[in-house]
């Protein structure tokens, strides 16, 4: 993505040892492009920290005293190198731990339901609020964007020249911005929060896009198939789980970080890609460039975790325009879907390419029904495929003889190694064993006798505790027995004449109010005081031969046992008060 128009490494140097020249220009140029090919380049890992004390004393050396054009352009350079360091601290946490608990929670969903089941949006905004290193994540990020953002204020000019080969364009800062604020936008919950602001960030993109140089052609499409991929989350709003971005200029630049163009996390799992355009109408003599080109990056990315993703420049051109046409946010043509995807899936294995179009709401019938509308269309990018894929496959065929030799020569060896250790071990583990035989026993006897105290002793303690029970509980009724004896006999002293002789003045209105019976703003009306009453002595009323219940009638059993003392009479709890509710 970034413009290097040349295949440099540069030397061991020393940024700040004593200059050459006395050329004030010149050593300013030099002390900019040293810092920059340290941190860019160099696998020693300087750190934007340490660049930051260089530039310092660096400016306080009289030879830049008065430049404020200098020093205006090394702060620019310090927060390129600080917004670089912070994205990438940020983009190993997310790639990392969060997509580890991403992939565990999947497991436990996929295990508790018996299927394999994603987590909702709302799901992982939950487990991200827990996530330990949250605040180190969104730390990083306002970090990063802070950075970027003051770096695009200082510099006005469209390039960011770093070296002679090295340049920084404004579009790609715009990019790793972009990038960012996705990744966040994602994480809102509310659909009128995150739809627009996606929206709105898709738009943000395709205006880079047009920004980008039109000589920058393979940056173009990079950014367009990034844009298509976006478009493919965005449209089943699948972004808590699968995130699209850009790899930072030091992770394009520096093999020994990937080379990555654009990086892939999906669902706890994630792809680092190279890309790179060809064009299936190019002339037999362009071809050969592009298959050499392809071979040189297919070596230089073997063995490691980074994918080579080459792209059919027509393909992907025609779909995003296709995709620019679509006005609705959710729309998405099959030509998009497999102008986009069909590189990324070629290249992996069948589960990870179902995963990943699972994730985007397809299945494999849905690019296979595009892809043969298009046979047709591409013979000659068939041609061109076969050629490659046969290269490839003799390639492959060659590393697999000769890694099969290591491989054989390396199994003889160890199965000599292991022959002869079996032999040194067998003598000492006979040994071993019988000592262990006899120790064993030993310890069988001593375990044996221990089991027997213990078992004498649990006895010894159960029994202890089952008269220790027995006592307890036989205090404990006794001194309930006693409790009851005092409460009756306080009973006595306070209630007095009770249960009473007759009914009579008992249900007055203030104990019916007390029992619910009357309500409390009752005015007086004889009715239903009357009606009341008459319940109550029909209910307690003991029975007479030839006399009707009435207010001098004894009270009945069920008077006891509903009203035991007065004060359940005339001043009643709720227990009370249910009780008598229960028998009326």
């Amino acid at each position: 993505m970034y413009e290097n128009t040349a295949h440099y490494r540069p030397p061991e140097v020393n940024p700040f040892a004593k200059p050459e020249s006395t050329d004030r220009q010149e050593l300013y140029n030099k002390l900019v492009k040293d810092l920059a090919q340290h941190y860019i380049y160099d696998e020693g890992e300087l750190k934007a920290g340490e660049i930051k004390g260089h530039i310092s004393r660096a400016l306080r050396t009289p030879i830049y005293q008065g430049e404020e054009k200098q020093r205006h352009e090394l702060e620019t350079l310090l927060h390129l190198l600080q917004g670089i360091e912070a994205h990438e601290r940020a983009n190993a946490i997310h790639g990392g731990a969060w997509q580890a608990v991403l992939d565990r929670q999947i497991r436990h969903l996929s295990l508790k339901a018996g299927v394999h089941t994603y987590p909702t949006r709302d799901q992982v905004n939950q487990q991200f609020s827990n996530f330990i290193f949250k605040k180190d994540l969104l730390d990083s990020e306002q970090e990063a964007l802070d950075n970027y953002s003051r770096l695009l204020d200082l510099h006005e000019d469209t390039v960011i020249d770093l070296n002679q080969n090295i340049g920084i364009h404004r579009t790609d800062i715009q990019v790793l911005i972009n990038d960012i604020r996705v990744r966040i936008a994602e994480r809102l919950s509310e659909d009128a929060d995150r739809l627009p602001a996606l929206h709105q960030l898709d738009e943000e993109l395709k205006n880079i896009i047009d920004a980008v140089p039109a000589e920058q052609t393979g940056k173009k499409y990079e950014l367009k198939e990034i844009y298509l991929l976006r478009k493919l989350v965005h449209a089943v709003d699948s972004g808590h789980l699968v995130s699209i971005s850009h790899g930072t200029p030091r992770a394009d630049l520096r093999p020994d970080r990937g080379s990555v163009d654009i990086e892939v996390a999906a669902a706890g799992q994630v792809f680092s890609f190279q890309l790179k355009t060809f064009n299936r109408n190019a002339t037999a003599e362009a071809r050969t460039v592009q298959l050499t080109t392809l071979d040189r990056a297919a070596n230089k990315l073997r063995g490691s975790d980074t994918h080579l993703v080459v792209l059919d420049s027509d393909a992907v051109g025609r779909a995003y325009d296709s995709s620019l046409r679509q006005t609705e946010q959710k729309q998405i043509s099959r030509l998009d879907k497999y102008s986009a995807l069909s590189p990324l899936c070629d290249i992996m294995s069948q589960q990870l390419r179902s995963d990943l179009l699972n994730l985007l709401g397809l299945t494999e019938n849905d690019l296979e029904k595009e892809k043969q509308a298009l046979e047709s269309k591409q013979k000659e990018r068939g041609l061109f495929e076969n050629e490659l894929k046969k290269r490839r496959e003799a390639e492959l065929a060659r590393e697999a003889e000769i890694q099969e030799a290591k491989m054989q020569a390396q199994a003889e060896a160890l199965a000599k190694q292991e022959a002869d250790r079996q032999r040194r071990e067998q003598a000492i583990t006979q040994a071993q064993e019988e000592r262990e035989a006899i120790a064993k026993a030993k310890q069988e006897r001593m375990e044996t006798k221990r089991l027997e105290r213990e078992s004498d002793k649990r006895e010894r303690e159960a029994r202890e505790a089952e008269v220790k029970k027995a006592m307890e509980e036989l205090a404990k009724k006794q001194a309930e027995a006693e409790k009851r004896r005092q409460k009756r006999e306080a009973g006595k002293k306070e209630i007095g004449d009770w249960p009473p002789q007759s009914l009579a003045g008992l249900f007055t209105a203030d104990m019916l109010k007390a029992h619910d019976l009357l309500t409390n703003d009752w005015s007086g009306d004889p009715m239903p005081f009357m009606a009341a009453k008459k319940r109550l002595i029909t209910l307690f009323a003991k029975p007479q031969k030839g006399s009707p219940p009435n207010e001098n009638s004894k009270p009945n059993k069920d008077f006891n046992l509903i009203f035991p003392d007065k004060k359940s009479l005339l001043q009643p709890n709720q227990e009370d008060i249910a009780r008598l509710k229960e028998k009326l």
